[in-house]
């Protein structure tokens, strides 16, 4: 069985459970706003302290997550500022967002387990912490920020237990506190949900759409910041870095790359679910690039690594 072969059998799983969201929203009227207040408040947060309570501290731990933080700043920012150009509202909100998040966890997270030997599989979960500190950040904000004042948004912001998981996880972890194993099947089954009820909000919100439509500009633009300018922008700083200062691990360079070719996270439409900043087309533009993706990323796996 060759790797394209065995990449899409890891993949396909996501698009049962989105065609199962999909019934669940169009038959059963199931909400989608709903279940992402749960993902976001209950859900996540045991996977985000699980994930600080048990990663390796050492020098790689702080690089390789600050590297990534800081490419996804600057994607996020420049995204949203070229948005404003030709999108009005909350489009260009939406947007920024949607031009730097990437789905690490659901749609990455099988990938690196099944495509890299363990140290570099468990640095891969490392490194997306980094996007996800973005993620619950300057991402919340602006998609809070479009019907909101500053003050309301940081407000909003503030009110996301995940940052607040994140670091009580790393203090159990710098402190030297181990979790007990009896809470390994714990753990274990909100990562599993979190993959789960993740996807099925993709397929829930699409289910509830009244008129199937592209917005063609919104999404092939997008779409091309994540197919040519992300692979660009991380192939082009690892090489500088390599020429230059060295800060970055070359054993890490695939797990980078990777996440470069990764499609649209589907934690854009749970959140714009949440903040009611158009999560019809969202929920559209993170299918869109995860049906994509079962081509793209493979091809690209299969070429590179």
């Amino acid at each position: 069985m060759d790797l394209m072969t065995i990449l899409l059998g890891s993949i396909a799983p996501l698009y049962v459970i989105i065609f199962l969201g999909f019934l669940s929203g169009r038959f059963l009227d199931v909400s989608g706003k709903e279940i992402s207040r749960f993902v976001i408040y209950i859900i996540t947060p045991v996977v985000v302290f699980d994930a600080g309570a048990h990663v390796k501290l050492n020098l790689d731990v702080l690089t390789l997550p600050a590297f990534y933080f800081l490419l996804s700043v600057f994607v996020i920012l420049a995204a949203y500022n070229l948005g404003k150009l030709f999108l009005k509202g909350s489009e260009a909100n939406l947007f920024g967002c949607a031009c730097f998040w990437k789905n690490t966890g659901y749609f990455g997270i099988p990938i690196a387990l099944f495509l890299f030997p363990q140290e570099i599989a468990n640095m891969y979960i490392i490194i997306i912490m980094g996007a996800y500190f973005v993620e619950i950040t300057l991402g919340v904000y602006l998609l809070a920020r479009h019907e909101m004042t500053p003050k309301d948004s940081v407000k909003k912001f503030l009110k996301i237990p995940s940052i607040y998981a994140l670091g009580l996880g790393f203090l159990f972890n710098g402190l030297g506190y181990e979790i007990p194993t009896m809470f390994d099947d714990f753990f274990l089954s909100f990562k599993g949900a979190v993959t789960v009820m993740g996807m099925a909000i993709i397929g829930i919100n699409i289910g509830h759409l009244k008129n199937f439509k592209i917005d063609f500009k919104l999404t092939s633009t997008i779409l091309a910041f994540h197919l040519f300018i992300w692979p660009a922008l991380v192939w082009l700083t690892l090489m500088l870095d390599q020429a230059t200062l060295g800060l970055i691990n070359q054993t890490y360079y695939s797990a980078l790359m990777l996440i470069a070719v990764l499609p649209v996270g589907a934690s854009v439409a749970i959140y714009a679910s949440e903040m009611n900043v158009a999560p019809e087309k969202a929920s559209t533009i993170v299918l869109i690039s995860t049906l994509t993706g079962i081509i793209t990323v493979p091809l690209v796996i299969e070429y590179f690594f």
